[in-house]
């Protein structure tokens, strides 16, 4: 018994053990008000004054074309970060909606972070104040317990390219949270592998993938990746 035993094990052997990959969805927010009014690659400062613009028409037309797309590729990610500005809040909204009556894939957990807010020193870019962010999102499914208290100055005295990189490890850190099970990353608790994204993503070992959704800006996303790969950035129907 012991020698057909080891004979099964050199004709059959166990399949190797596969760690998880992590896939690390980058996407866009949709139009806002604040991208109206340029033309000819010109500024309209104007429109980059209105204090953290929402999504116009078109924004939220885009963003629920954007929820089909994500659907194909993951149907319930693991962790969803999101840009505290409302344009971002409300794009990650219109994708992975507040569900309650099972007609939906269940909503991933969501949590906003200050370091995915956009570059450049223009008012559109301020995020509104914790209380009121709370008040307006947090029943919508946002968790803002990493955001400080205090609104990041409009000129930040950490430069953009620095931020990135702290986002780059941040987000390699959330990674190997989500594949030990869950834990604590910034003081609240990121849960472990989500089961629900199984079978949903084309050509990964679905059992064991991590899927993390980052939603930010255009302008923070090309310091985010290197060059060439910018244009991988999922941006959401009808962006230029």
């Amino acid at each position: 018994m012991a020698l057909y035993a080891r004979i099964k094990q050199y004709l059959d052997p166990p399949a190797p053990v596969m760690e998880a990959r992590v896939f690390v969805h980058l996407m866009r927010h949709g139009e806002a008000y604040h991208n109206l009014g340029h033309s000819n690659d010109q500024i309209n400062v104007q429109s980059y004054a209105i204090p953290d613009p929402s999504l116009t028409d078109e924004g939220i037309k885009q963003a629920k074309a954007a929820r089909e797309r994500m659907a194909e590729r993951c149907a319930v990610p693991d962790l969803v970060l999101t840009s505290p500005l409302a344009r971002t809040i409300e794009t990650t909204l219109h994708i992975f909606p507040v569900v309650n009556n099972g007609s939906r894939a269940p909503q991933p957990q969501i949590v906003a972070y200050d370091d995915l807010r956009e570059s450049g020193a223009y008012l559109c870019n301020v995020r509104q104040d914790l209380t009121v962010l709370i008040d307006g999102y947090s029943h919508k499914g946002i968790d803002f317990a990493t955001l400080s208290p205090v609104v990041p100055p409009i000129k930040s005295v950490i430069r953009t390219a620095q931020r990135s990189h702290v986002v780059r490890k941040e987000i390699l850190s959330i990674a190997k949270i989500i594949r030990q099970g869950g834990g604590i990353w910034k003081g609240i608790y990121i849960q472990g592998p989500s089961v629900k994204n199984v079978g949903r993503y084309r050509g990964s070992n679905a059992s064991k993938d991590i899927h993390i959704v980052v939603v930010s800006h255009g302008s923070f996303m090309k310091h985010l990746l290197p060059g060439k790969l910018y244009p991988q950035v999922y941006q959401l129907p009808g962006q230029n």
